[in-house]
């Protein structure tokens, strides 16, 4: 498969999960393309050792904790539904921060 190895999907991940637990400062472009790198995560999933898996359940935690699930998917329901996301299974392109940051909260406002 091309594209980015598991273990850096992974570090980009967890590291978009330290913003969010300090204060995600970005914007939601950004936010989104953090967001993409868990969904790449879980489409490859097959590839995790169990180490990677159990980091990824980690990390799944801790963005549970630090933000909220909102009604509609951040890329809209039209992306939602042409790929297949459902809040259950896809629930990070539902989560916001609960500290979003000046950015991401007008965005998110607009």
């Amino acid at each position: 498969m091309t594209g980015p190895a598991y273990g850096e999907l992974l570090r980009r991940y967890e590291r978009a999960v330290d913003d969010v637990e300090s204060g995600y400062e970005l914007g939601l472009d950004d936010y989104l393309n953090d967001l993409d790198a868990r969904q790449l995560l879980e489409e490859r999933r097959g590839e995790a050792s169990a180490e990677e898996a159990a980091r990824i359940e980690a990390a799944d935690r801790r963005l549970r904790a630090t933000t909220q699930l909102r009604r509609r998917c951040l890329w809209g329901t039209a992306s939602a539904r042409r790929n297949g996301w459902t809040q259950e299974a896809s629930w990070w392109y539902w989560s916001v921060p609960l500290d979003p940051g000046e950015d991401l909260a007008a965005e998110l406002e607009a």
